[in-house]
């Protein structure tokens, strides 16, 4: 084997150490993004009007779904793959490029019919532009898939903090001068190209002029059915953005992407953080079943232990966060929001379920267990499309939970029961419940928004920290563990 080749296979068994390790940078990484994020969209909100978010919304629709067919799971069969070779990931690297180029060449010529379809004619240079993050993307995805194999979180915010944090003044800039919705395109945009600078000249890995069909039909074997599972998420999930902007104005559109962006920034930074350290961790240990079995089990608990509180929080406070946040002009985003956070609670325990699918090799179960979850979101929308957006929001929340019941089918090949799942999500949502109590008693009796917003937060966090250190909460342990593990003398041994 080359020296090349050991330096992709240079990661063995995953101890708890370095997979703690690992969660905490890509907590850093990712909360440092979700940070900047925050702020460059709260400012934004400020300068831009709630049809110019609509405006993009319907855009990032025709992107991402695009954007499926050209990652095709080859960064996750990367991080998957037990060994990797030289063939094996420039390879992959190629034909993620070619795929890139082709639909990006759909789109260019396909962006006047979907102006037409949303009857927005000025949409056509906005998709024309934003498609060449296709490209972007796969310059980069490869990469960014062989520093999360390896758990180099803090290599990858290194490389990606600096991108962003341009991007974000960049973004400001351009709306301070009246561009409006272009000054969204700029954001994207901006960052997407810093990254792939920083990124090459960190990597380790370069593409060489290799592509071989062995490894080509390997990937197609474990890719094709992750597309069409990416394929069915990505449709399903934004099949609400594209109705409600096709149904009802810019403006409501706005409102429900606004909504749907505040609940999900913190939700997908859970996500993120845990879900990049888990498919790894799950990987190296597929063929042990108990392991798996007590590391989803433990996953789920620190997920619904960090996400519940969290929604629960946003929810009762959500009046006053938008209004001190964003300005009363995005009020009518509030009960939208409200119904968003109860998604949050548990989209992170399917997230984790396909984590747990593709960490074992298992992307045809994947493929079916999404498959079945889609239908069913898919028939709620069809239910509600007619009664308002908020209805609309209403179904997104009977589908998920209605999902737990068939990740059931699947997870019982694991030893994982519905009963087990009960005990693993019920204790931290029922303490949730009695905090957001308490915060609402709270809340209700402030008027002035900062003392309202920051008493309440203060004693609904203190109070969910008390009951979850008497309850012995996994989340509470793993936070005692990750300083243990960072501290210099466990670190030496």
């Amino acid at each position: 084997m080359s020296e090349s080749e050991n330096n992709l296979n240079r990661v063995g068994v995953v101890d708890r150490d370095q997979a703690i390790r690992g969660g905490l940078w890509s907590g850093v990484e990712r909360f440092a993004d979700q940070i900047v994020q925050f702020i460059v969209q709260l400012v934004l909100a400020r300068l831009l009007l709630p049809e110019d978010f609509g405006l993009i919304a319907m855009v990032i629709v025709v992107v991402q779904i695009a954007s499926v067919f050209v990652r095709a799971g080859f960064g996750m069969g990367i991080v998957q793959r037990q060994s990797l070779d030289e063939a094996y990931i420039s390879t992959a690297f190629w034909l993620n490029v070619a795929m890139a180029m082709l639909m990006y060449l759909v789109l260019y010529a396909a962006a006047p019919c979907i102006a037409g379809f949303y009857e927005h004619t000025q949409l056509t240079p906005l998709i024309r532009v934003l498609s060449l993050n296709l490209i972007a993307g796969a310059v980069t995805n490869l990469q960014v898939s062989l520093l999360q194999r390896n758990l180099q979180f803090k290599h990858l915010f290194l490389c990606t903090m600096p991108g962003k944090l341009i991007s974000a003044c960049l973004s400001i800039w351009a709306a301070l001068s009246g561009w409006g919705a272009w000054a969204l395109v700029v954001h994207l945009m901006s960052g997407t190209i810093l990254n792939i600078l920083l990124l090459w000249k960190i990597s380790l890995w370069k593409p060489s002029l290799v592509f071989h069909i062995i490894s080509l039909k390997s990937l197609l074997a474990f890719g094709l059915p992750i597309v069409a599972t990416q394929f069915m998420e990505q449709l399903f999930r934004h099949a609400s953005t594209a109705v409600v902007g096709a149904l009802y104005s810019s403006g409501q559109l706005g409102f429900y992407n606004r909504a749907q962006a505040i609940q999900q920034m913190p939700t997908f930074l859970l996500i993120n953080v845990v879900g990049r350290v888990a498919m790894p961790v799950f990987a190296r240990c597929q063929d042990d079943k108990s392991r798996l079995l007590n590391g989803f089990s433990q996953g789920v608990q620190l997920l619904v232990g960090i996400s519940a509180p969290a929604m629960v929080g946003l929810a009762v406070l959500a009046e006053p966060l938008v209004c001190l946040l964003l300005t009363d002009k995005w009020i009518d985003s509030v009960p939208l929001l409200q119904v968003f956070c109860l998604l949050g609670i548990i989209i992170p325990v399917h997230e984790l379920t396909n984590k747990l699918l593709l960490g074992a090799g298992n992307s045809r179960g994947l493929f079916r267990i999404n498959l079945v979850r889609s239908l069913i979101s898919i028939g709620t929308l069809i239910l509600t499309v007619q009664q308002g957006v908020h209805a609309i929001v209403v179904g997104q929340v009977i589908g998920t939970y209605l999902g737990l019941l068939v990740n059931h089918f699947w997870l019982k090949e694991f030893g994982y029961t519905m009963g087990a799942l009960l005990r693993d999500i019920l204790p931290s949502s029922f303490a949730a419940i009695g905090m957001g109590a308490l915060v609402y008693y709270v809340a209700s009796r402030i008027d002035l928004l900062l003392p309202k917003i920051g008493l309440s937060l203060l004693i609904g966090c203190s109070a969910y920290a008390l009951i979850s250190w008497l309850l012995g909460s996994l989340w509470w342990k793993f936070s005692c563990d990750a300083l243990l593990a960072l501290s210099p003398k466990k670190r030496s041994t």
